[in-house]
Parts: structure tokens; C-alpha cells; sequence
């Protein structure tokens, strides 16, 4: 028998503007040649890789992603590995189908991707406490908590380098006038759902007019939640300037910015470290943060990063923009080998 990779992962279809999609898509690059890879995302819906000549992807029709000829001829493969990123949480439902996994292909090492905490009850620790050579990779401090004894790593997402970079002034000020924004006003920006959980009416004490404040709303997922025409346009009446449609070149928006705001203290609002942070940062622009999922304990990989009271945020970001008024971006200064990066934990 042939030693392979499996991935699975429910969702991985355009348009990647949501961060569990996101980061289930960050590990393909990460996977040896002809790892198998088994989705409910239609083939033609999924974004092009650069190895996806070497990855073979293959597309299921129901929740549990059984077909029964492909698991069998993966099964006589030889599954050696397997990687398992459900949509967001360790469910009840997750962890029968990763049950189910391991007891048809049998692999010698599991890896678990959890992008957000969820309520566990004795049942879920049960079953993940009796998976030998398991490894969870949890985005979330909260999940480390919830399954204390087992083997659990706290990872950082990837992101794309080469998208996310620092830009020139001029370039800064040709991007404003490309998307119509004054170049006299300080940017401020966020983006993420338009959702309860997202705590985006604080944003409306910040408006100011020295301030061009925007919200770009993500559109990967049915907008299920009831209120978001409401928080959409009382954001909008009150001086916010709300992208409410998909944009390509989303770095575009955070490049023309001058401070990025997290709002956010839900832990179910966001994935466990939000990759909204991270591509800010990238692209040199400051952060002014909540201490979501405890952000606070990797801010020693992050430059331009603070953590503060919602109440203080106006304040931090009028000292932001003393701060690096006429200077050059700060950049992500980083190293990419810090073992808390996600691809550093894969295989």
C-alpha cells in the first residue's frame, strides 16, 4: 500500500470573503503532491491553486462527503494521514463524521482544524479523548480549555503574503481616488458580516467629519441573520460608508486605509483569530482591537497592533494617526517559520 493524505472539509467556494472558508482553502497549498481532497464545493466553484494539478479533488453530495466506490478505492490507497477542518466548531455532528472516517480509512495520524469554539458537552470529549494520534489544531484559547489532557495546539491562520503588503503614499492616494474616498479624511475600516455578534454600532460614535469610516459585508453566506438590512442602514444613516457587495481586490480597500477597527467580543463572532486582522496588519495599517479570543497573547508576532475598550477607541486611533502621520507603513514584520502559524503544524 501507497501512503496518502486525505482532507476533508465541507466548503471551500468562491467567493473566499469568510474566514472558516478562507482558512479550510489555506491548507490545500499546504498538502503533498496527490493528496486527495474530499468537498461539498462544486469543482467549478473552487478558486484555482497553483498545485492543483497535484491535488485531487473530489466533489460529495451529502452532509457525511460518503461515496461509496471513492472511499473504497481510497481506503485500498492507503489512508496514512488524515486532515478533518469542519465548518467552524467541534459538533456533535463533526465528530461522528470524523469517527466515521477513522474507522473506514484507518489513518496512523489525524489532525482536527477548529476555527471557533463551541459548547461541548461529556459526549464530544468522550469520543475526541478515545481518537489515538490525534491532534487538534484550534484557532481558539477556549478550545485548548475544553479539551484540557488532549493533544491541542493554538495556531495562527495563513495568510497570502505576496496579496497583503504594504504600499507606496502615491499608491495609497491612487487608490483613494479610485474608490472615491477623500484623501483628506483619516480611513477607518472593518470588514466582516453584517451580524448582531459583530458589535458594529460602536462604529457609530467614531464617525467624524475628519473620518471616512467603512464597512465592507461579506458574502459567502446566505444573509440568514433577520437584522442585517436594519444594522446595514443604521450604519448607513449614520455616516458609514457600507460596501455591501463582493470585491476581488479586498487588499485595495485596506491598503487605502489609515487604522483597521475590531470591534468584535462574541467569541462566536469571528473565527478564533480574525483573519481581518492579520491582512490589515499585512498591508501596514494599524489595528485597534477588542481582546477578542485573547489576542493579546500572540501580540508579540504583530507590529501595529492594540489592544483596548471598545469606549477607547477613538481615542487610540487619533493617536494612531498622530503617530504615523507622514511616516512609511509599518509593515507585517514577521517570520513566517513561527511555529504558530498554521502551515508549520500541518504535516
Amino acid at each position: 500500500m501507497k501512503n496518502h493524505t486525505l482532507y476533508f472539509t465541507e466548503d471551500i467556494s468562491n467567493p473566499l470573503d469568510e474566514g472558516v472558508k478562507k482558512v479550510a482553502y489555506s491548507i490545500i497549498p499546504l498538502l503533498p503532491p496527490q493528496t486527495a481532497v474530499i468537498t461539498m464545493t462544486k469543482l467549478l466553484d473552487i478558486k484555482p491553486l497553483k498545485n492543483m494539478d497535484s491535488i485531487i479533488i473530489h466533489q460529495a453530495t451529502n452532509r457525511f462527503m460518503f461515496k461509496i466506490w471513492l472511499w473504497t478505492k481510497l481506503f485500498w490507497q492507503g489512508i496514512t494521514r488524515l486532515i478533518y477542518a469542519p465548518s467552524a466548531s467541534a459538533t456533535l455532528g463533526s465528530i461522528v463524521k470524523l469517527m466515521v472516517m477513522i474507522v473506514w480509512f484507518r489513518p496512523n495520524s489525524i489532525i482536527l482544524i477548529l476555527c471557533q469554539p463551541k459548547k461541548t458537552g461529556r459526549l464530544h470529549r468522550f469520543l475526541l479523548s478515545r481518537v489515538r494520534n490525534l491532534t487538534i489544531l484550534s484557532l481558539s484559547h477556549i478550545v485548548s480549555e475544553q479539551y484540557g489532557g488532549m493533544h491541542v495546539k493554538s495556531v495562527v491562520p495563513d495568510i497570502d503574503f505576496a496579496k497583503y503588503k504594504p504600499i507606496t503614499s502615491e499608491g495609497k492616494r491612487q487608490l483613494r481616488a479610485k474608490y472615491n474616498v477623500d484623501d483628506n479624511k483619516t480611513v477607518i475600516l472593518h470588514v466582516g458580516h453584517l451580524t448582531e455578534n459583530r458589535n458594529l454600532y460602536i462604529l457609530i460614535p467614531l464617525v467624524r467629519e475628519d473620518r471616512h469610516i467603512i464597512v465592507v459585508s461579506s458574502q459567502s453566506t446566505p444573509f440568514e441573520n433577520v437584522n442585517h438590512d436594519k444594522i446595514k442602514r443604521d450604519l448607513i444613516e449614520a455616516g458609514v460608508h457600507v460596501i455591501d457587495e463582493y470585491i476581488e481586490n479586498i487588499e485595495e480597500i485596506y491598503q487605502l486605509s489609515d487604522v483597521y477597527v475590531f470591534p468584535v467580543t462574541n467569541p462566536m463572532g469571528c473565527i478564533g483569530v480574525p483573519l481581518s486582522i492579520l491582512e490589515a496588519l499585512a498591508c501596514g495599517i494599524r489595528v485597534v482591537t477588542t481582546d477578542f479570543n485573547n489576542i493579546d497573547k500572540i501580540g508579540d508576532m504583530f507590529h501595529g497592533l492594540s489592544v483596548t475598550p471598545v469606549t477607547n477607541f477613538s481615542v487610540k486611533i487619533d493617536e494612531f494617526v498622530a503617530d504615523c502621520r507622514d511616516n512609511a507603513p509599518i509593515g507585517f514584520q514577521i517570520n513566517e517559520s513561527d511555529p504558530r502559524f498554521m502551515k508549520n503544524n500541518i504535516l
